[in-house]
């Protein structure tokens, strides 16, 4: 084999490994996330069984929840 060929070998297999590793990156991201507290009113109390909507100012999907008994 002469010199050449096993360089170009080399570049070609460095390459594919870098490649590999971008796309290795891309699927490691999540997009998830978490929100926590409470729902209180003008006094402080908290408020159960309030309706709770979540939109995400990127996609414009929206989530609904209803709190505990406990305002959470």
């Amino acid at each position: 084999m002469s010199i050449c060929k096993i360089s170009s070998s080399a570049f070609v297999t460095l390459i594919v490994l870098a490649l590999i590793g971008c796309a290795v990156d891309g699927f490691s991201q999540a997009e998830t996330g978490q929100i926590a507290g409470t729902v209180p009113d003008p006094t402080g109390a908290v408020i159960p069984n309030a309706k709770i909507t979540v939109k995400s100012v990127t996609t414009g999907l929206e989530r609904q929840t209803v709190t505990t008994s406990a305002g959470t």
